[in-house]
């Protein structure tokens, strides 16, 4: 699954009102650089969490670098994945 598009699609539901100028466009973009607040954060690893099935200890150790670092951090912990980024955004919104 693209990281890139599915963090970004996050965001779009994270960031309802500022965040027009948030995305990213690597996977190695840093969660901050590109404009994510530690609120922000909070809520992309409650997502990120609830996507893939992740138990609470390993929510707590999602790393919070880069798009990517989260993302595959959050599939070797998974207990499920979503298939693609329309069910996974379903299961979000």
């Amino acid at each position: 699954m693209d990281h890139v598009a599915l963090f970004n699609e996050l965001v779009k539901v994270i960031k309802v009102v500022g965040g027009e100028g948030v995305q990213a466009t690597s996977k190695d973009d840093n969660l901050t650089d590109i404009g994510l607040d530690s609120l922000d954060i909070v809520m992309l690893h409650m997502y990120v969490s609830e996507l893939y099935g992740l138990d609470d200890e390993a929510a707590k150790n999602i790393p919070i670098d880069t798009v990517e670092a989260a993302f595959v951090y959050a599939e070797e912990h998974s207990t499920r994945k979503p298939k693609s980024i329309e069910e996974a955004m379903r299961d979000v919104q």
